[in-house]
């Protein structure tokens, strides 16, 4: 088993807009430092790749970082050391998150409870029930098309988009989520792809186009239990060229690297233009090498999109679906290009729009759409520097992350650590400090000291940190 040290988050501001506090981050240390939290390849809960401890907080003002020990799995053995805590991580979450809200749930949804069903956390604790969306909300069956998509606009009428793929109705205590397939590996306990969904839900600014989308059937939520889910991995907008009448009727094929292909799962993607009835249209097809488990053992879900763009310079229809092949159908389909491989899979289509799609709303749509997938961003010309596929540099040890050789003029630092309680405490490997004496180098620097400590006080305090300082410090001269 691999393990490393090294940061897990700051207080800086991410690429995202969002910034942790001082003590968010102390928080997230304090309840995970000793049982350690799993650590997920790509987000995805079906891909367990090791186990993340965070060790403490160093903080030197005015930044603040989390900092962590990683351990890689690199075989079974190592994942089969782990699984009491994954076990205990697994029970902790659900009594945390979702049994509080249990015996309200029960009580609302009545008749629509059975022994049959399962409650599990999904952006609002859930209940899960075969077609349980329609016998809350019978009338959702009779707007449906043909491809089981209810218009935007509809679902509206009765609910509000809160946010991470979750509807609550308006008058009722109960939510609806978006299909499944919205999501990794289609795995109903992953997060949705709520950059997408989001973006597609804010197209309501503009009028001339329809929106169609897939719920999920078998789920409904608890709407007051509802807590907006962070996902942070950037993504960025695609440069591409706005001449589509001048891109030539051809498949092409884009390559992952084996990394790439390691994190998504994804070893190709074509892309497939062509001219029908003068107007161009396009497909988009993800081929995996990694099983969608979420569906089910030997099933690779593959994201499809098939676009129309018209004489005016817009898209009139776009919509997307995923592709479900049996491990039978998926060898088939690697050796075939988009254009004679033909129709062998189970089809699920998940969202539709028609109407006057500006090219600027298709780009950001489309890439969002296949998120984690970087040959996205290839195809639409992305340059080098910001690739996902450019190579990793060796990363800078870790002193110069973390300090531990402190100049006089570098002012307070500090590094504050969790460890379980003990009897005895000889042998231990790290140093207990009595903030009551804090030693400087002369009598000169007390002052300055003074101030350093009165700065970091204010900091804690502003930040909510949970660390205290005992009311008086008194400085005492040492020798160099």
């Amino acid at each position: 088993m691999k393990n490393n040290l090294g940061v897990l988050n700051s207080s800086a501001l991410n690429r995202d807009g969002y910034a942790f506090s001082m003590g968010a981050l102390e928080q997230g240390v304090f309840e995970y430092a000793i049982e350690g939290v799993p650590s997920l390849i790509s987000h995805d809960k079906l891909r367990l790749g090791g186990w993340i401890f965070p060790r403490g907080l160093y903080i030197e003002s005015p930044l603040t970082r989390s900092i962590g020990h990683f351990f890689l799995f690199e075989n079974e053995e190592d994942m089969n050391a782990f699984k009491p805590r994954i076990l205990a991580a697994e029970n902790k979450y659900f009594d945390e998150n979702c049994k509080p809200f249990i015996n309200e749930f029960k009580e609302k949804l009545g008749a629509l409870y059975s022994v049959n069903g399962v409650f599990y956390r999904d952006s609002c604790v859930a209940f899960k029930r075969k077609n349980i969306l329609i016998k809350a909300y019978p009338f959702l069956e009779s707007l449906k098309d043909k491809d089981n998509l209810i218009n935007l606009d509809d679902i509206l009428k009765h609910f509000i988009y809160a946010g991470s793929g979750v509807f609550k109705h308006k008058k009722e205590p109960f939510a609806v989520f978006c299909h499944q397939y919205f999501k990794r590996s289609l795995y109903e306990h992953n997060n949705f792809n709520t950059y997408f969904i989001d973006e597609f839900i804010n197209l309501k600014n503009n009028k001339g186009v329809k929106r169609r989308i897939a719920l999920n059937n078998n789920v409904i939520g608890l709407s007051s239990s509802y807590q907006e889910v962070l996902e942070f991995d950037y993504w960025w907008g695609p440069k591409f060229s706005d001449d589509i009448p001048s891109l030539p009727n051809d498949v092409t094929r884009y390559k992952n690297t084996k990394r790439e292909s390691f994190f998504s799962g994804v070893s190709d993607t074509e892309f497939w233009w062509k001219t029908d009835n003068n107007e161009r249209v396009l497909e988009i097809e993800e081929l995996r090498e990694s099983e969608s488990l979420g569906a089910g053992k030997g099933k690779y879900g593959c994201r499809y999109i098939h676009s129309i763009f018209d004489n005016n310079m817009s898209f009139r229809h776009f919509d997307g679906a995923i592709r479900l092949y049996d491990e039978d159908e998926i060898l088939l389909r690697w050796d075939k290009n988009l254009n004679k491989a033909g129709k062998n899979s189970k089809y699920t289509k998940i969202f539709r729009i028609d109407g006057e799609l500006k090219l600027s709303d298709w780009k950001k749509l489309i890439i969002l759409y296949f998120k984690d997938n970087s040959l996205l961003h290839e195809y639409f010309g992305v340059t080098k520097e910001n690739s996902l596929n450019e190579e990793i540099h060796e990363q800078k040890p870790i002193s110069k992350v973390i300090p531990y050789n402190i100049k006089k003029e570098d002012g307070v630092k500090l590094f504050v650590s969790y460890h379980p309680l003990r009897e005895a405490y000889e042998g231990f490997d790290r140093m207990l400090i009595n903030l009551d004496k804090v030693n400087y180098g002369d009598e000169k620097s007390v002052d300055a000291a003074e101030q350093d400590i009165i700065e970091l006080k204010k900091i804690l305090i502003r930040e909510g940190s949970n660390i205290t300082f005992p009311k008086e410090i008194n400085f005492i001269k040492v020798s160099d």
